[in-house]
């Protein structure tokens, strides 16, 4: 006759399995929770800019959609702010692709969307994800590998409380700018040591949060930080050319397709180059 214990024995070190699991997942949403605490990061601000930026009169001025985003020591990252990112081969016009990639690509080989179920990518030309062939869209999750024709990307969402996207270079191609790596950035970018940034910042002891608010950067940190030399508040935006200063860091953003910014003169040099 079995014993009733050794037949609820496989099931209760089952469920003992999954809360270990569990815990572990919930320990590391804290984590990722705690770095946007410790810059004092409002989650209700959406939902209010959505509200002011909808009473704002339009511009004429469009505003830029990229960005170059360079720190110091650190590298240069390229910033895209649209729910829809083109890929292709190198600018010939103004027609050209969002990311003009140094390779032998069409014009418009794919693009990236971003959309309230998360990433897909939808081929034009020749595209892998996975290793698989995509024939037309194919949903993208955090770690897949993405080949556009010879160009290989890594498509990293690192943290679980940000819609923010990055792709790393897994081959020697680079847009004409020689950037580091590529930021689809939805509402906020984390730069800091921990994996849960956008920006792996190894030296860095602060975490900034840098995030969007009524069509214009903002940062915080839980240290004193500066912008332009002056002490940063919650009200003062990170205007293009603008440099922010910490403790251990120093970074600036930069605004492309477009005249407002110095980006020309600096797009050949590195982070702290001048």
């Amino acid at each position: 006759m079995r014993n009733p214990e050794d037949e609820l024995l496989p099931a209760m070190n089952q469920l003992a399995s999954k809360f270990v699991n569990l815990s572990r997942e919930l320990g590391d949403v804290w984590e990722r929770l705690a770095v946007f605490v410790d810059t004092g990061y409002d989650f209700g601000q959406e939902t209010r800019t959505l509200n002011t930026t909808l009473s704002q009169p339009s511009q004429d001025t469009p505003e830029p959609k990229r960005y170059m985003l360079w720190i110091d020591g650190v590298g240069n990252y390229l910033l895209c702010l649209g729910e829809q990112v083109t890929f292709g081969g190198p600018r010939s016009n103004h027609d050209s692709a969002d990311v003009s990639l140094l390779a032998n690509l069409s014009r418009r080989h794919a693009t990236l969307i971003r959309g309230q179920e998360g990433y897909l990518i939808e081929a034009h030309s020749p595209v892998e994800v996975a290793g698989r062939g995509v024939d037309h869209r194919a949903f993208l999750n955090d770690g897949y590998r993405i080949d556009l024709g010879a160009v290989g990307l890594e498509f990293r969402i690192p943290s679980v409380l940000s819609s923010t996207a990055v792709l790393n270079f897994l081959s020697d191609h680079r847009p004409a700018q020689n950037v580091d790596g590529i930021i689809l950035m939805d509402e906020t970018c984390l730069l800091g040591s921990g994996r849960e940034n956008h920006v792996r910042c190894p030296d860095w002891n602060d975490s900034v949060l840098l995030y969007r608010q009524q069509g214009r950067f903002h940062v915080k940190c839980h240290s004193d930080m500066f912008i332009a030399g002056k002490l940063a508040t919650d009200n003062v935006p990170l205007l293009p050319g603008d440099v922010a200063t910490g403790n251990d860091f120093r970074f600036r953003i930069e605004a492309l397709d477009t005249g407002i910014s110095s980006t020309a003169t600096h797009l050949s040099g590195r982070p702290g180059d001048g």
